[in-house]
């Protein structure tokens, strides 16, 4: 009985494995050779037989089944589909496992081996790389399933730490990309990353950091044969996307044999204006360097020196020449047109003294030429010119060697020419000569002393001589001056100096015999035209062996009227004596002694003679009608009293 049982369990368990093998499962795909690519979103499907619990179990492998990892556990399907994502690994030993949840026994897998691969393979640059900062290099790149996604493509500084987009959506079917490359200091850290846009497990990355090496800085300008002044201002530039930090700018004045900080941390704006300052050396060697400022050893310079100009440069008169009175004298002079006006000299003793004579505004060139109206009466072998920077007085030149100023010829003064003496009061022809270039209208004019101020004879007259009516005055330094009435700086002077005499005074009154009395106004009176100055006048009671003042600075007016002093001594041998001021040496003496009379003398009973008591006398003198009234008085005793 026991075996009977026995025999019929064994019985019930092959009845049931054989029901149990009626249902089964087979994977349609992936089923082998299949190539998936991570993140893809993949559609596995099986058949499936019998009554299966439509619990599933789905796992995969990438070691071709020695080890498995879950996609899904109790998933309900009885449509034979499951939609995997592809996980972000890459095998060629791909399988895939689907059984039944309640029954382990209904399974199948791929029967053979499918791959997943990089949907993306960065293929350049890859590693090892050497690129250049501001160039353009061709990323490339293999993808599979082209065209199913645009790509986005990124690069790192910091070997994938951080990311800077290139480009996104980039076209789908494209397998290449050019970038321009970055202007960055040297990093050897960089890396590319290219994927299908949005799907970041799709990426590849470069499998080892490259090089980006900063581009050689391009200079724009300066970079030909060129001249530049001091004090303007002139633009450097330079192409921007070769500097990656603010710009280092230096020169140098000896074609680079030296070099001088002009600015740095400038603004990378490709531009920047530097004004030259005066101090900077003249020289035909200059040169404009530019780098980062923070890497002095890549840099460009200009291709071709460039000039800095002697700030200015007298180039008329210079070493010779000769000017001429009254005539234009063309000057031309070199220089910065960034300083503003000038001021211009002449010397006339090798540059010992100068005279300025203009303030030239400037025209805003670098060269300009200007006529200089040459004073005349200058006669000098030594002259030289002067061209000083009105605003900035260290800046100036001078003439390297003398030129000759001459006089004008135009006019020629021929008399009086020098050494003469003219008699005051006298006519006196003053004559010249004339070149074409004079108007033939003159002005003379006489100077008392030597010159330095000038007094007007005539105006605007014409011909060679003129009719002076010599003044009255002391004058040992005169000069004549003709002067053209059309062009005043045409003139000529007397070659030296001569003397005008004064003339002798001419007394008037008194002048003959006769008798003043004391107390009495006399008028004295003499030609005012032939004194200068005030008058003096004294007298002499003596007939001039004594002379005694009356008054020393009378108004030249041609009288005076002398009140007699009643002090004065009675004498028949008076005389007036007139002259200027200052000058006894030159008089004139009246020219008859007159009397001074006595001032009351007795007439009647002077000597003799009687007179009768109770009787009229007449009694009569002579006297000074300028006294006033009288007293009258007689004596009987001779003259002891009076009564």
């Amino acid at each position: 009985m026991r075996n009977f049982y026995r025999s019929l369990c064994l019985c019930i368990m092959l009845m049931a494995a054989s029901f149990a093998n009626a249902q089964s499962i087979t994977i349609t795909k992936p089923n082998g050779g299949e190539i998936l690519y991570p993140c893809q979103d993949y559609v596995i499907t099986w058949t499936q037989t019998g009554n299966p619990s439509n619990y599933w179990n789905i796992d995969y492998s990438i070691d071709g089944g020695t080890i498995w990892a879950s996609v899904a556990t109790n998933y309900l399907a009885s449509n034979g589909q499951f939609t995997w994502t592809v996980p972000n690994v890459i095998t060629s030993t791909a399988l895939i496992r689907v059984y039944d949840a309640q029954n382990p026994a209904t399974t199948d897998q791929s029967n053979a081996l499918f791959s997943i691969q990089k949907p993306v393979t960065l293929t350049s640059p890859n590693g090892g790389e050497v690129l250049t900062g501001n160039s353009v290099y061709n990323i490339t790149w293999d993808a599979i399933a082209a065209g199913t996604s645009t790509f986005s493509i990124s690069y790192s500084l910091n070997g994938g730490t951080s990311w800077t987009t290139i480009v996104n959506n980039y076209d789908a079917n494209s397998r290449s990309y050019a970038w321009s490359v970055p202007t960055i200091a040297l990093n050897t850290n960089c890396v590319i990353r290219v994927g299908y846009f949005a799907q970041s497990c799709t990426q590849d990355v470069s499998d080892a950091v490259f090089t980006i090496t900063p581009p050689t800085p391009v200079l724009f300008s300066p970079n030909t044969n060129q001249t530049w002044q001091k004090g303007c201002s002139y633009t450097i530039t330079w192409l921007p996307s070769t500097l990656y930090t603010t710009a280092r700018l230096d020169y140098s004045t000896d074609a680079g044999a030296t070099w001088n900080l002009l600015a740095d941390n400038v603004s990378n704006s490709g531009n920047y204006n530097w004004t030259l300052p005066l101090t900077l050396p003249v020289s035909a060697n200059c040169l404009i360097r530019i780098c980062n400022s923070n890497y002095v050893n890549l840099f460009d310079v200009s291709n071709a020196p460039f000039s800095v100009a002697t700030p200015v440069t007298i180039s008329s008169f210079n070493n010779g020449g000769t000017a001429v009175g009254c005539n234009p004298a063309s000057i031309t002079l070199s220089k910065t047109p960034c300083l503003g006006d000038w001021y211009v000299y002449y010397s006339t003793d090798n540059g010992a003294t100068y005279t300025m004579f203009t303030i030239l505004a400037d025209n805003g060139a670098a060269t300009q030429t200007f006529n200089w109206a040459v004073p005349n009466g200058i006669n000098s072998t030594t002259a030289k010119l002067k061209i000083e920077s009105r605003n900035n007085p260290s800046v100036f030149d001078e003439s390297d060697g003398n030129f000759s100023i001459i006089p004008s010829n135009d006019i020629t003064v021929t008399s009086p020419n020098g050494g003469e003496t003219l008699a005051a009061l006298t006519t006196q022809n003053i004559t010249w000569t004339n070149l074409p270039a004079a108007s033939g209208q003159y002005d003379i004019h006489y100077s008392i002393n030597n010159g330095s101020t000038w007094t007007n004879i005539a105006t605007n007259i014409t011909g060679n001589s003129y009719a002076w009516n010599v003044p009255n005055i002391n004058a040992p330094m005169v000069l004549i001056r003709i002067q053209d009435n059309l062009n005043t700086c045409k003139n000529d002077v007397s070659d030296a100096a001569f003397a005008i005499a004064p003339a002798t005074p001419v007394l008037l009154s008194p002048n003959v015999a006769q008798t003043w009395q004391l107390g009495c106004a006399y008028n004295i009176t003499w030609l005012s035209s032939t004194l200068y100055t005030t008058v003096r006048i004294d007298y002499s009671v003596d007939n001039g062996s004594t002379w005694t003042q009356i008054v020393n600075a009378a108004s030249n007016s041609g009288t005076y009227a002398w009140t007699v002093p009643t002090s004065l001594a009675v004498s028949n041998q008076c005389l007036i004596r007139i002259s200027n001021t200052g000058n006894l040496g030159l008089n004139d003496v009246s020219n008859a002694p007159f009397s001074i009379g006595m001032p009351v003398t007795v007439t009647s009973f002077n000597n003799g003679g009687t007179a009768i008591g109770c009787g009229t006398a007449t009694i009569s003198w002579t006297k000074s009608p300028c006294l006033g009234n009288w007293y009258v008085y007689y004596s009987d005793n001779n003259g002891a009293s009076y009564s």
